[in-house]
């Protein structure tokens, strides 16, 4: 283990190889959730 502190951009990098189709799918998730709200805005907008 390495004694000095790790920058936050390493450390996502470093989580994101050893999760890559977890992270691929938060991602998507959470783009699908907030594309579906901004859907159901618009679609009650209309209304």
């Amino acid at each position: 283990m390495p004694s000095f502190p790790i920058p936050p951009e390493l450390a996502e990098d470093h989580e994101a190889r050893i999760h890559p189709v977890l992270t691929l799918l938060l991602v998507l998730a959470v783009s699908g959730l907030g594309w579906a709200l901004i859907f159901a805005v618009l679609f009650l907008r209309t209304l």
